[in-house]
């Protein structure tokens, strides 16, 4: 069986999975190696308690996979449970499900998680629509975003732009392949993030995620190719800061 791919799986914001099966599918998922695709329910219970900061108990997970078992989920053996073709496409609709981040007001920090999850796993060059930045929107990016990918940000207002510069100054040094542009105000209103394969839109900007109620929303490849069409017809009559 093909696994998942892990940076698609670390993505996901676990929390949002609707049950106890849903995240065990998950940990099986991840977890499961060549060697080792078989897993005992107070493994998975420690896993989901300390590693993902989920309360549950073994009881909670064997229960979980019995019924995972019923419906050809994951078969039992000797070794544990092992995850089966039909679980990991039950698992993929609940991802595919999973489309919608909340991102409450006073959870800066809950926030910054989510879009760390949603930076890493993107892939080639990465597009980024945000009106307003600042020094707290490169601590995001440096943060989440792999070394190597082209980064290029489309932005209207750079607070403290002299300082601002100085701090992209740095990250060129360490090897972030960064550049931030301004386009004239009035054309460009919505917050979003492309790569090669997703289209994510924002209620909010990067530096203010968490202050506010917002969601982060990812649409479909339609939307994403017209949008990278908007992008690049943008960064062409922008200026470099």
């Amino acid at each position: 069986m093909v696994r998942l791919d892990k940076q698609q799986l670390e993505a996901i914001d676990i929390h949002s999975l609707p049950d106890v099966m849903s995240i065990t599918l998950w940990v099986m998922e991840y977890l499961s190696k060549d060697s080792i695709d078989s897993f005992g329910a107070s493994e998975i219970a420690q896993y989901i308690v300390e590693k993902l900061g989920i309360s549950t108990s073994r009881q909670a997970v064997h229960a979980a996979l019995k019924k995972a078992a019923s419906k050809k989920f994951c078969h039992n053996n000797k070794s544990g449970f092992s995850l089966m073709t039909l679980g990991q496409d039950e698992l993929l609709k609940q991802m595919q499900k999973e489309k919608v981040l909340f991102i409450e007001p006073g959870k800066p920090f809950a926030a910054g998680m989510k879009i760390e999850n949603i930076f890493s796993s993107m892939k080639g060059s990465v597009k980024i629509s945000d009106p307003f930045v600042d020094i707290k929107t490169l601590d995001v990016i440096y943060r989440s975003l792999n070394i190597g990918i082209p980064i290029r940000i489309l932005t209207v207002q750079v607070k403290n732009e002299d300082a601002f510069n100085r701090e992209v100054q740095k990250l060129h040094h360490e090897g972030l392949d960064l550049e931030v542009r301004k386009i004239s105000s009035g054309i460009l209103h919505d917050r979003y993030f492309i790569d090669d394969n997703q289209f994510w839109l924002s209620g909010n900007s990067l530096n203010n995620l968490g202050q506010k109620e917002s969601f982060i929303v990812m649409l479909g490849s339609d939307i994403r190719n017209s949008m990278i069409q908007t992008f690049d017809s943008r960064w062409q009559s922008s200026i470099a800061i």
